[in-house]
């Protein structure tokens, strides 16, 4: 019987994390979601709440060649301990770019004195991200926002890559860029959500 571990609870900086380079030391980029067990041998799934959130500015979507995974992305990282999926996914979004993004919703704000509404995200991606001998031993379950911003000026925390990563695309060049086909439907998605 193979384990599977549901880890949401990690705190990484939305970096390259040491599992998500074969055994040979091979970078994996795949994104391609697979939800059959793990076929290695003792090979043990793990799997990590991540968030990402696609930012709209004047009907275009920011995208940044992710430093490890050799992918063109929106920001996003892993949820810290005790670290609401969309909390996650805004405190990335600021990190990564300096911007202040104000969340799309599309639910009733319900609330009582003992319970409240939390954002839903408008998708949930299963990513793997290390795959080896067709095994896949680790995977990002992430929680998926739209939101909108007032500027492009991206200003980066120190320490993330700088402006010269980042590029908006609106629905043209999304159409055209060089992008994993959910990265380009998420971002259509997201730019029409905005116009709406």
């Amino acid at each position: 019987m193979q384990a599977v571990v549901l880890d949401a609870n990690v705190a990484h900086g939305g970096g390259l994390l040491s599992d998500d380079i074969t055994p040979s030391g091979k970078k994996v980029s795949g994104r391609k979601a697979d939800t059959s067990p793990v076929r290695s041998r003792g090979m043990e799934r793990t799997r990590h709440a991540t968030a990402s959130v696609y930012l709209v500015a004047d009907g275009a979507t920011a995208l940044h060649d992710h430093p490890g995974l050799d992918l063109r992305l929106p920001p996003g990282g892993h949820l810290e301990r005790d670290e609401l999926p969309h909390e996650a996914a805004l405190r990335e979004a600021r990190e990564e770019t300096g911007l202040d993004p104000t969340l799309l919703t599309d639910h009733a704000d319900v609330s009582s004195p003992t319970a409240r509404a939390v954002p839903r995200p408008r998708h949930l991606m299963l990513a793997d991200v290390n795959v080896c001998d067709g095994a896949v031993g680790h995977q990002h379950i992430d929680h998926v926002y739209y939101a909108t911003v007032d500027s492009r000026e991206v200003d980066p925390a120190p320490g993330e890559p700088g402006p010269a990563a980042w590029q908006w695309y609106d629905r043209e060049a999304l159409r055209e860029a060089d992008v994993d086909p959910d990265v380009r439907e998420l971002g259509l998605e997201a730019i029409a959500t905005a116009a709406d």
